[in-house]
């Protein structure tokens, strides 16, 4: 008997499960505010240099004092990052470099970047601060595999939570850029290890004909936690009075060790079936399933097959289409990323704007689950990428040639595209799983996963690079990325309902075998699926999983 089989036994997603599902939409609702924290408070902070007028002289904020005594007075329409002042003893006019600046407060009345002055010279070290997220994100992705085997998922979530309430709670009283950047750095290490081993939990007692449902549902809560993050930043202008309001709920977490269970599967792997079995019964009593279960008998559906990875390698059919998906998921979470971090840079209006790019996020969320079924992953891939890629270079053209009454156009054009990259993520997690066989499904997720996340860390600097020319070069380069997205997906096979590749031989035939016919089938959600055999069923059951850790 397979692990999932007792799990439909116990109630495939029944009250216990629901449960489960609501303790990690709570921590993806903190996680994304976290996530997006620049997009209000590390995007623009309107300065000029610091002038103090006195007796018509200023004060010697930027001006050394064997000069400050030959000036006479100071023109206050200096630029941002100078002062352009005359001097008497040569009866010239100077530039001097700011060294200290006042800031608009009508927007923010306190920043990150007012208070250590990430301007001028400096203003690169916004972009290195969202970066050390980002970071964060990948270093985590690269040591949670092992940690998490190797501990266990409980201990890991657990660990992963607590870290991410300090550290974002301390950020608010961050001395200096040092330490907000560590704290940033650590944050985004959290919310990997955090997310990650909750989902797997989740995932691994919910039945697989829900999970591609419950994937929604989570994706839904990172929309949510986007909308209470317009309503906090609007409310909480001062970024450190924001950083404690929405990382006070945090404390939650730490109760997490008395309600979130370990991995029944991993207890069971690791022998420690008394545990798996009291896990399993609680669940079942919860879900009011009356049933007695034998742990003997479970069998775990992980089969130990020979290494298959080095093939990838060495098979120029596979390597190309290994290659093919690394691009896929780089262009698609530096496009993400990227529009999203970019709202902060053209936005006039960013409280409005962010929250209409979070609803129609859920939009697309929603839309993808219908799509990716009734008309297969590779169209709605291909159609997604050539979208967002032409609404971004429209929105190029826009802020390029038209006329600047038409802002609000620019804004539209930047959330079509960010909407449809957004339905690529959800469908491209299970078409990437069906792309290659299962005996290194693994290591492909895992190697895409990193790949995602090296797109998110180059994310801010791009969306940085528009913020001189309003959106032009930001949204350029994310419109060619998706358009060539989209191209890279017209190479890959379809693989709605065809049978799942098992080995790498099934890929070197190149041939897909379809099962029933056909892509555009008339059974939607719980109806296609039950009309493919068991075995496909029980392929897929392992993306599922799979994805999960991801």
């Amino acid at each position: 008997m397979l692990f999932d089989d007792i799990v439909k036994e116990i109630g495939g997603f029944g009250r216990y499960q629901k449960l489960l599902i609501m303790l990690v939409m709570f921590q993806q609702i903190l996680i994304s505010m976290q996530a997006l924290f620049p997009v209000f408070f590390l995007s623009r902070h309107d300065h000029r240099c610091m002038a103090k007028m006195e007796n018509s002289i200023f004060k010697r904020e930027n001006i050394s004092s064997s000069e400050y005594e030959s000036i006479a007075h100071i023109k206050l329409n200096a630029s941002q990052c100078s002062i352009q002042a005359f001097v008497n003893s040569t009866n010239t006019t100077k530039m001097y470099p700011c060294t200290s600046w006042t800031f608009d407060e009508s927007e923010l009345s306190r920043s990150p970047i007012s208070d250590f002055n990430l301007v001028c010279d400096d203003a690169v070290l916004k972009e290195h601060a969202s970066m050390a997220f980002m970071g964060g994100n990948l270093v985590g992705s690269l040591i949670l595999g092992f940690v998490g085997d190797r501990w266990g998922r409980k201990i890991v979530m657990y660990l992963g939570a607590v870290l991410l309430f300090l550290s974002s709670l301390v950020s608010a009283w961050s001395v200096d850029f040092i330490m907000f950047i560590i704290l940033r750095f650590l944050a985004g290490l959290a919310t990997v290890t955090c997310i990650s081993s909750a989902l797997i939990i989740a995932f691994e007692i919910v039945d697989p004909g829900h999970r591609s449902h419950v994937a929604v549902i989570v994706d839904l809560s990172w929309c949510v936690g986007e909308m209470l993050l317009t309503g906090a930043a609007y409310f909480l202008r001062d970024w450190r009075h924001f950083q404690i309001a929405v990382s006070s709920p945090g404390i939650i977490l730490f109760l997490y060790w008395f309600f979130m269970p370990e991995s029944a599967r991993w207890l069971i792997a690791n022998g420690r079936s008394e545990e798996a079995l009291a896990i399993l019964t609680r669940a079942s009593r919860i879900n009011k399933k009356r049933i007695q279960i034998d742990i003997s008998k479970i069998k775990l559906d992980h089969q130990k097959v020979r290494n298959e990875v080095m093939p990838v390698f060495t098979s120029c059919r596979l390597l190309f289409r290994f290659a093919m998906v690394l691009f896929l998921w780089f262009v698609l979470a530096l496009t993400y990323y990227g529009l999203t971090y970019n709202v902060g840079q053209i936005s006039h209006k960013i409280y409005f704007d962010f929250l209409i790019y979070a609803v129609l996020e859920m939009v697309a969320y929603v839309t993808c689950l219908y799509v990716n079924t009734r008309f297969g992953r590779k169209p709605l891939n291909i159609g997604a990428f050539f979208f967002s890629g032409i609404a971004c270079l429209s929105s190029t053209l826009v802020s390029l040639y038209a006329d600047r009454g038409l802002g609000w156009l620019v804004i539209v054009l930047s959330a079509v595209g960010r909407m449809t990259i957004s339905a690529v993520f959800t469908n491209v997690f299970i078409y990437t799983g069906e792309l290659f066989p299962t005996t290194i499904r693994s290591f492909i997720l895992a190697s895409v996963g990193i790949a995602a996340r090296m797109g998110a860390v180059f994310a801010p600097y791009i969306a940085a690079s528009g913020s001189n020319g309003e959106v032009s070069s930001a949204s350029l380069i994310f419109g060619v990325l998706s358009l060539a997205g989209g191209l890279v997906s017209c190479l890959l096979p379809e693989t709605v309902n065809t049978c799942l590749p098992d080995k790498m031989a099934d890929i070197k035939s190149g041939h897909l075998h379809y099962k029933h016919s056909p892509i555009r089938s008339q059974d939607i959600g719980p109806k296609t699926e039950e009309s493919i055999d068991g075995t496909i069923e029980d392929k897929r059951r392992d993306i599922s999983s799979t994805v999960a850790t991801i």
